[in-house]
């Protein structure tokens, strides 16, 4: 791998701790997983209220501050705003809070934030929301619930959550809460292994950023010359692709990173290698996201290149689920490569409709550029029981 001449690194023994804390990608997987759930169950949400209301009408939409855009360039998505929201015919609201259980055997209770179950004046005692409901789904029993504030107030204590850092929280005993539940059935089934499939992929794919994090940290470390690195212009994808993640990791940004977004655009080649194209991805994701205007010009040229990106993966989509096309490259690592672009795309994507007013098709779910996210899912568990075998 090449380096520009200006780029020198120091040893393992100069990173400071930051280089080491959670970075964006980290941040926005994290990020994701709620996402997935949530967008994943609005089909079986609109269902169980259709039964539940006998209201064939009702359509039901994310809401919340994370509605269009599951992370955010700052905060201003954090709300205590409800995660869904429903609409009858006749124009009736209803607004759902979505909880999910992965697992319940060693739960003794099913917890609840206080300030999503009500509201707190000072010197008053807290009063449960009347707007709004709890969307809570038990994954090993196959169940939901529909649950109101005030039925938490009434059956839970308060106290501290040893898994949300000692936090306080209403604790329903579990005995209780789950004589509220429901079974779900198979639609219900079908739904957490959607979420289950989506989550296994997002977990695969970022396999690849912690590879490039050991090779990294064997080979380039801390930047020396920091003030050289930021206003240098790479010379190739490879330099690029170094320079930004190492920038990435010291917690910096160029000068001018829309001209170096333009410039790194001139790189892509529709028969680039998959491990080129994730570097690619790597590199336009992490300098997109550094820029806190773009012109025109800039936004037309970033437009067509989406759709390059995408017609680059769906050529790629093999019978059997893989994403892949050099017969000298082993299937698994391309699927991996594929889907980490995939994931960078989709990001990329979804804040361009909401920062720039892009025209783009929206990201109504995670992994949506995958021709069958339960295929792709499905061969990579066979690959990877083949070799554990």
């Amino acid at each position: 791998m090449t380096t520009t001449p200006k780029t020198t690194y120091a040893q393992s023994s100069d990173i400071p701790s930051d280089i080491r804390a959670r970075s964006h990608l980290d941040y926005r997987r994290d990020m994701k997983r709620k996402a997935i759930a949530e967008l994943e169950f609005i089909p079986f949400l609109q269902s169980a209220l259709i039964q539940k209301h006998g209201d064939k009408s009702i359509t039901v939409v994310k809401y919340g501050g994370d509605a269009a855009l599951w992370f955010g360039r700052s905060d201003r998505q954090v709300t205590q705003e409800p995660d869904y929201r429903a609409e009858s015919g006749t124009g009736e609201l209803y607004f759902y809070e979505f909880q999910y259980a992965e697992e319940s055997e060693r739960l003794r209770f099913f917890d609840f934030k206080l300030s999503k179950v009500g509201k707190k004046k000072r010197g008053q005692p807290r009063v449960p929301h009347t707007d709004r409901e709890f969307f809570y789904v038990v994954k090993p029993e196959l169940q939901y619930a529909f649950i109101t504030p005030e039925w938490i107030m009434r059956h839970g204590r308060e106290g501290s959550v040893p898994a949300w850092g000692s936090r306080p929280a209403y604790r329903v005993p579990k005995d209780v809460f789950l004589k509220e539940c429901t079974n779900g059935g198979l639609e219900l089934e079908a739904t957490i292994r959607a979420v289950d499939d989506r989550n296994y992929l997002l977990e695969f794919q970022h396999e690849f950023l912690d590879n490039e994090n050991q090779r990294f940290s064997r080979r380039l470390q801390q930047v020396v010359d920091e003030e050289s690195l930021i206003r240098i212009v790479p010379k190739t994808l490879d330099g690029f692709y170094i320079v930004c993640y190492l920038l990435d990791k010291i917690q910096k940004a160029p000068d001018a990173p829309s001209v170096w977004l333009m410039y790194l655009l001139s790189f892509f080649r529709e028969d680039m290698r998959a491990m080129d194209f994730a570097r690619f991805m790597h590199a336009f994701d992490f300098l997109y996201f550094k820029c806190a205007e773009l012109r025109e010009n800039e936004l037309y040229a970033i437009r067509p290149m989406l759709d390059m990106v995408k017609t680059y993966i769906s050529n790629r989509v093999q019978d059997d689920g893989s994403l892949a096309s050099d017969p000298n490259e082993a299937p698994v690592e391309e699927t991996r490569q594929i889907l980490f672009a995939v994931n960078l795309l989709e990001d990329i994507m979804q804040d361009a409709i909401v920062s720039w007013n892009m025209e783009l098709p929206p990201i109504r779910r995670i992994f949506q550029t995958i021709h069958s996210v339960r295929q792709t899912a499905s061969f990579l568990r066979a690959a990877s029981a083949q070799t554990t075998s």
